[in-house]
């Protein structure tokens, strides 16, 4: 599996919820707004840009996400390492 499907997979595994509203749900609602926009002949000229931005929005969400869920790894090694060496 690529690197990045396995981080975005254990990213879903340590925080589904979070994962879904901030990644998957802006996808889905960017392909509504370009499907829509085909489908009823809506100004397109709005829509792609909308899509845009919701594509954007999920993938900075997701990187900080990403970074934070590894914020949180190191944080707990660290603490784990922390406790080893005063046993």
């Amino acid at each position: 599996m690529d690197a990045r499907l396995q981080t975005l997979a254990t990213l879903y595994r340590a925080a589904p919820t979070r994962t879904t509203l901030f990644t998957f749900l802006p996808l889905l609602l960017a392909a509504a707004l370009v499907v829509n926009g085909f489908a009823f002949g809506a100004s397109l000229s709005i829509a792609l840009p909308a899509a845009a931005a919701l594509v954007a929005y999920a993938a900075m969400t997701t990187r900080y996400h990403i970074a934070s869920l590894r914020r949180r790894r190191i944080t707990a090694f660290a603490i784990a390492a922390e406790a080893d060496d005063r046993e």
